[in-house]
C-alpha cells in the first residue's frame, strides 16, 4: 500500500512514542536491505487507519520508500483495535509504570470524553468507580486497582511531583499512590485552627447549627435541585466527595448553649453532601455516628436520598434520621425503610416539594418538614394541605419553611341575580 494512503489517527498515533534509537536501527536496516516484507504494518481495514507499526512507517518515509506491505484487519470497535495494538506492544516490550501512566492518561481521558457530552480534558475522580477505568484496565491488560491508582494521581493537581517521579522511573504507581493518600490523611488530621460548627441565621427556626465533616458526592449525575452543589463548588472548585474527620471535634470543643428552644441544640449534619451515599465508606459513617453518640449534649439531624442505608447502622437517640421526599417514589421508599427502624426519631424532608405526595401512613415518623428549596415556583396548596391533613391524622408534627408562601384561597361562589 502507498504510505500516503495510510491514515495516522488518534489515539493510535500517540499510544507509544517512537523511540529514536529504535527508529535509527530500523532505518539503517531499511537503507541497506530495503523494507522487510515479513514485517507488514497493521491497518484497520474499514478506515485504513494504522493500528500497529508506527516506527516502521516512519522509517519507511525517512528512507523514501513509497510502498510497504500491510495487513488489513477488521475490528468491531475502537476498543478492540486498542486492545490489539497494546497487546502487540506488550509482546515487544515490558510495559513499565511510566508507560502505563502515559497510556492511562491518553486512554482514560479519551474514553471519558466518548461517554460524555462535555469535552472536558481533566480526568474526573468519580470515574474511579465507572466503566471508564474497567475498560482502560481491559485494554492495557493491567489490574483495575493499578489503573484506579494512576487516575487518582493524574487527577490531583497537587501531585505533579509524584507524576514526574513515575514518568522518570523513580517511583512505582503504587508507591506514589500510597504517598498521595498519606499526604491527604495528614492534611485532614491536622489539629483544626477554627471551629467548623457553624451558627445558622435565626430565620431557620428548627436548627441553629451546621456541621459538614462530609462535603460533595461521587454520583455520576447530580440530583435535581441539589442545594449543596453550588456552595461546595464555590468553596472547593468542584463537587468531589471529601471527608474531614477533624471537623467532628467541633462537637466536643464547642460549648452547648443554654437549652431554651429546639434550635439551640439542633445541628444540621452533612448538609453539604449526603452521609448515606454509597460512595461514603461504612467506616466513615461509623466515625460520624460515634462522634454524635459521644456528645449527647447535641441533637444532630441528617437527611438523605438513600434511606435504605440507614438499615445497616445503629444510631443514638440524639441523631434524627430524615429521608428526602420530593415525589411519590421517594415517599414509598422512605416509608418502607422507616417502618423497619425503631428507637430513633425519623422525619420526612419534603424540600423541595415538587409534586403531590400521598403517604400510606405517617405513624412511623415524628415529623414532616415541607420546604421549597431554592425554587421560584411555589408548590400547589393542595399538595401542602394533603401533607398537613395526613400528619394530623397520624399524630405527626409538621413544619412549613418560611419560603412556603401558598395558603388556602377558597372563595364561596355567591348566589346573585342580575
Amino acid at each position: 500500500m502507498k504510505v500516503d494512503k495510510i491514515q495516522c489517527l488518534e489515539p493510535f498515533d500517540e499510544l507509544f512514542p517512537i523511540n529514536p534509537l529504535t527508529l535509527k536501527a530500523i532505518q539503517d536496516h531499511m537503507t541497506e536491505n530495503g523494507y522487510d516484507e515479513s514485517q507488514p504494518v497493521t491497518i484497520w481495514k474499514e478506515n485504513s487507519c494504522l493500528v500497529d507499526g508506527y516506527t516502521r512507517l516512519q522509517a519507511a518515509k525517512n528512507c523514501n520508500i513509497t510502498d510497504i506491505p500491510v495487513f488489513e484487519r477488521s475490528f468491531k470497535s475502537e476498543t478492540d483495535a486498542l486492545k490489539y495494538a497494546v497487546h502487540n506492544q506488550r509482546d515487544r516490550r515490558n510495559l513499565k509504570d511510566s508507560d502505563i501512566m502515559k497510556l492511562v492518561e491518553q486512554l482514560a481521558t479519551r474514553l471519558q470524553k466518548r461517554g460524555r457530552k462535555s469535552e472536558q480534558t481533566k480526568l474526573d475522580e468519580r470515574d474511579l468507580t465507572t466503566p471508564t477505568i474497567q475498560e482502560t484496565s481491559e485494554i492495557l491488560g493491567v489490574p483495575y486497582a493499578k489503573i484506579a491508582q494512576a487516575v487518582k494521581i493524574l487527577n490531583d493537581d497537587d501531585d505533579s511531583e509524584e507524576q514526574q517521579k513515575i514518568l522518570g522511573g523513580e517511583k512505582s504507581i503504587h508507591s506514589a499512590y500510597v504517598d498521595t493518600k498519606k499526604k491527604e490523611l495528614d492534611e485532614q488530621t491536622v489539629a483544626p485552627t477554627k471551629n467548623f460548627l457553624i451558627s445558622l441565621p435565626k430565620g431557620i427556626e428548627y436548627v441553629g447549627w451546621a456541621l459538614n465533616p462530609i462535603v460533595g458526592c461521587d454520583k455520576e449525575t447530580v440530583c435535581p435541585n441539589c442545594h449543596a452543589m453550588n456552595p461546595v463548588v464555590n468553596t472547593y472548585g468542584n463537587f468531589k466527595y471529601r471527608f474531614f474527620p477533624n471537623r467532628l471535634e467541633a462537637l466536643s470543643r464547642t460549648e452547648a448553649p443554654k437549652f431554651n428552644i429546639p434550635r439551640d441544640r439542633n445541628i444540621l449534619l452533612c448538609s453539604a453532601g449526603d452521609m448515606m451515599g454509597d460512595w461514603v465508606p461504612s467506616e466513615t459513617i461509623e466515625l460520624i455516628i460515634k462522634a454524635v453518640r459521644n456528645n449527647p449534649q447535641w441533637n444532630c439531624l441528617v437527611y438523605t436520598r438513600f434511606p435504605k442505608r440507614y438499615l445497616q447502622f445503629k444510631f443514638p437517640v440524639n441523631m434524627w434520621l430524615g429521608a428526602t421526599v420530593t415525589c411519590q417514589d421517594e415517599a414509598v421508599q422512605a416509608e418502607a425503610v422507616f417502618k423497619k427502624l425503631s428507637n430513633v426519631t425519623k422525619f420526612m424532608y419534603c424540600n423541595p416539594l415538587e409534586s403531590k405526595v400521598i403517604f400510606s401512613s405517617l405513624k412511623s415518623v415524628s415529623w414532616v418538614l415541607v420546604g421549597n428549596g431554592d425554587r421560584n415556583e411555589q408548590p400547589e396548596w393542595t399538595w401542602v394541605e394533603n401533607i398537613i391533613i395526613q400528619s394530623r391524622m397520624d399524630g405527626c408534627q409538621v413544619y412549613l419553611s418560611p419560603e412556603i408562601k401558598v395558603r388556602p384561597r377558597e372563595i364561596p361562589i355567591p348566589t346573585v341575580t342580575s
